[in-house]
């Protein structure tokens, strides 16, 4: 064997043969035989080679080398058992797994080309039994007694094979798991559990492979299949046992992964279980309910949870309690209305944690303290309370400040207090605020020169918010410069998804009306019908498109083109109708096109028509919460009527009507002291 493996390389199938026959006569197998069939394999000469070697590139070596025998050896039993007990010495990880799992399949070739007496023998003589019926009785049988007979020696053998690998498989270190994965879900799916040591090592390995996709965020999908396999066989085998942890697990890898049904199915039962558990541990719990209750839009559900968690916190000083008054804080804030009791409980809370600060000091506890103050005076903003609203933005601001100056969080939170400052109608602080946010997003673009889709939109709804303050301000020339490079970017980053197609459509409108406000028509036709355009191309009904069809009949309308403003008035109506049959009748912007629609056919001298519009409107401004309705609006609706009225010849009727609207002249802006409304 020596001198082949030193002098001579091997071509011919004939010298094949002659060496394969000198291998059969050998007495015993050795690494030494290994070698030789490792060279004959590669048929060149051979490199030294390590039988006890554990690295990945000899173990694949070896596997090869091994089939590569097999082949050669033609079925002949003996030399297999002696190569087998050879490779069952040796510490290669993937051979070991990788033979005993051929060994398997080698049984099944074994006793099905053969009679049933004739297998047994078989499996007698391989020592895979030592002595299982074996009395004179046994021959005597039925042929079909003696097939489940062979059948249960088949299991029990298999059994056998299968405690062998899974011994070996709990001697894997955590980063050759992914080695070894295929072969061991084959092993699950066909396992056999016979004895308590086997259960005990299976129940190890599923919950070490579980753990480390999980810990390591390896494959959560994984994860889950193997925590569940675990949950599986300590339900069927260990009886009584509590299984909490196991719930939480699984629950948590479900919430994880998006599947917020069956993670709310495995919390609810560990929280049911969860008796005994410290308080704390409930809290956690009841905080990943909230989260999949939140995902799924049960905000109410949600917020319960939220606030049993919290409850469950008095007294104990923990970060999960500053945690989970954010996420109920940021959960309620955003509702689009949020009552005053409701925002004086959370006030409550806030307050009782804040006065335990000392015991909150790592940089998360900081970060959350600015989320929690943040989500406060967004609530702050919904109820017009808009003092306390910058104060609590600006506390946050500080903070993030403190962390991170020039952070996507310190950038929102100037667009945030730039849209309280608007609603104050402090306009140059909201321009100012605003600015500060576009400068901070635009370095990170710049930063992030390659084209970041999202930052580019984030920088480009910087200068709309800033466009539109101009806007308000009659700075018409300032926010239409703001909004043409909102377009640019929209239209400049890689990919023009769906969403951006939307954000110029609405530009589009935006600018519309500006030029219409500054009389330029034809400017303003081309960009409102750019917007239709585009709405007609994604949607067949949109509530934007709604929009942009009762705007650019406001164009025609101020042409004096009151046909095709009609056209387009009527469209917008009719679109809010389909759009929500239910609730049509209670939306503002539906409102403002039934009063669009009165003064067109006003102007056509079909009174009767415009009244019964008017009157529509009128009905759904009167029915709207006091907080939605528009006094503005509601003012100028009551001057079109008195105007109507005044045209048919009841005066007395139109100076009713105008005293009840106490109208001031500013709202007469068209020539004819009949007022449009634009929708947004």
């Amino acid at each position: 064997l020596e001198h082949y493996m030193k002098e001579k390389i091997l071509k011919s199938d004939e010298e094949m043969r002659k060496l394969v026959d000198l291998f059969k006569r050998i007495d015993g197998m050795t690494p030494l035989t290994l070698k030789l069939a490792a060279y004959l394999l590669k048929n060149e000469k051979p490199i030294e080679f390590d039988a006890d070697a554990s690295s990945l590139d000899n173990e694949c070596y070896l596997t090869k080398t091994i089939v590569f025998i097999m082949e050669q050896l033609n079925n002949e039993w003996d030399l297999e058992l002696k190569l087998l007990t050879v490779i069952s010495m040796m510490d290669g990880l993937m051979i070991s797994i990788d033979v005993l799992t051929w060994q398997m399949q080698r049984l099944d070739d074994l006793i099905s080309d053969t009679d049933v007496d004739t297998s047994l023998q078989r499996l007698r003589n391989y020592g895979l039994i030592n002595m299982v019926m074996d009395n004179d009785d046994f021959f005597e049988m039925n042929e079909r007694v003696q097939e489940l007979v062979v059948d249960n020696l088949k299991v029990q053998y298999k059994a056998t094979m299968q405690e062998k690998i899974v011994h070996v498989y709990t001697s894997i270190s955590l980063d050759k798991v992914e080695f070894v994965y295929n072969h061991f879900v084959r092993l699950l799916n066909d396992i056999y559990i016979e004895s308590d040591d086997l259960l005990i090592d299976i129940i190890a390995l599923v919950n070490k492979l579980g753990k480390y996709h999980y810990e390591r965020h390896v494959n959560l999908e994984r994860s889950l299949m193997f925590y569940k396999k675990e949950f599986e066989l300590r339900r069927q085998y260990v009886k009584g046992e509590n299984n909490n942890i196991l719930y939480y697990t699984i629950g948590h890898i479900y919430l994880q992964i998006g599947q917020n049904e069956s993670a709310i199915k495995y919390l609810r039962k560990a929280l049911r279980k969860a008796n005994e558990s410290p308080p704390s541990d409930k809290a956690i719990l009841l905080k990943k309910l909230g989260h999949a209750y939140d995902a799924l839009n049960y905000v109410q559900i949600a917020q319960q949870c939220y606030q049993r968690a919290f409850k469950l916190y008095k007294g104990i000083y923990d970060a999960n309690k500053l945690r989970i008054l954010n996420d109920l804080t940021v959960l309620v804030s955003k509702r689009n209305h949020v009552s005053k009791e409701t925002l004086d409980d959370l006030l409550k809370k806030y307050n009782e944690v804040n006065d335990e600060k000392e015991n909150y000091v790592s940089e998360e506890c900081n970060e959350l303290f600015a989320q929690v103050k943040r989500s406060l005076g967004k609530m702050f903003y919904s109820l017009s309370m808009y003092d306390e609203s910058v104060r609590y933005l600006r506390e946050a601001l500080k903070i993030y400040q403190d962390i991170a100056y020039n952070s996507e969080q310190v950038a929102n939170l100037f667009e945030t207090i730039g849209l309280v400052y608007f609603s104050m109608e402090k306009h140059d602080m909201a321009v100012e605020s605003h600015e500060k946010c576009l400068k901070i997003r635009r370095d990170m673009f710049a930063r992030q020169r390659g084209g970041d889709n999202e930052m580019a939109s984030k920088v480009a709804l910087a200068h709309e918010n800033i466009g539109f303050v101009h806007e308000e301000q009659g700075k018409y020339d300032k926010a239409i410069d703001h909004y043409e490079k909102a377009l640019s970017l929209y239209k400049t980053t890689k990919r023009v998804m769906d969403e951006h197609l939307i954000d110029i459509a609405r530009l589009n409108d935006k600018l519309g009306n500006i030029y219409n406000s500054k009389r330029e028509i034809a400017k303003s036709i081309e960009c409102h019908q750019l917007s239709i355009d585009i709405y007609t191309r994604l949607y067949k009904d949109h509530s934007d498109l709604a929009s942009a069809y009762n705007n650019i009949g406001n164009i025609y309308y101020v042409k004096n083109d009151y046909r095709r403003a009609h056209d387009f008035y009527e469209k917008s109506y009719e679109m809010r109708r389909r759009l929500d049959p239910v609730n049509s009748h209670k939306c503002i912007d539906t409102a403002r096109t039934l009063n669009n629609l009165g003064l067109v056919c006003f102007h056509m001298h079909d009174f009767d028509k415009a009244l019964r519009y008017y009157e529509e409107s009128r009905k759904i401004y009167k029915n709207m919460p006091g907080e939605e309705q528009n006094d503005v609006d509601l003012k100028r609706l009551r001057n079109n009527i008195g105007n109507l009225f005044r045209q048919m010849g009841n005066g007395s009727r139109a100076e009713q009507i105008e005293d009840d609207a106490n109208l001031e002249s500013s709202l007469h802006n068209n020539n004819n002291n009949n007022t449009l409304t634009s929708t947004s």
